[in-house]
């Protein structure tokens, strides 16, 4: 699960990042207002809209997926694991 979500973190930004070097229109990829990111591919209509689609897939994958583990710690929190998760993560800070 974990594996999975940070797989999806990194693709996500690469696949805009491809999707909008992809359109047509000169939109710029501007990360956090401080950089300007150069195109990694050059306009093509068909290609835009592959990215696009794959990056709402991508997106909705990690949806799912943060949903799932969100269920997964509900289920585990009543056998104790979570709690005892954080007792331990309380103990390391401690030290």
């Amino acid at each position: 699960m974990h594996k999975g979500i940070y797989l999806l973190l990194l693709l996500m930004p690469v696949c805009g990042w491809a999707m909008v070097s992809a359109s047509p229109l000169p939109v710029p990829t501007v990360v956090f207002g401080l950089w300007t990111l150069p195109p990694i591919l050059k306009p093509d209509i068909a290609l835009y809209q592959a990215l696009r689609t794959t990056h709402a897939l991508l997106g909705w994958t990690f949806c799912a997926l943060l949903l799932l583990h969100l269920a997964g710690a509900v289920v585990h929190s009543k056998s104790g694991i979570v709690s005892a998760m954080w007792r331990l993560r309380r103990n390391e800070a401690n030290l």
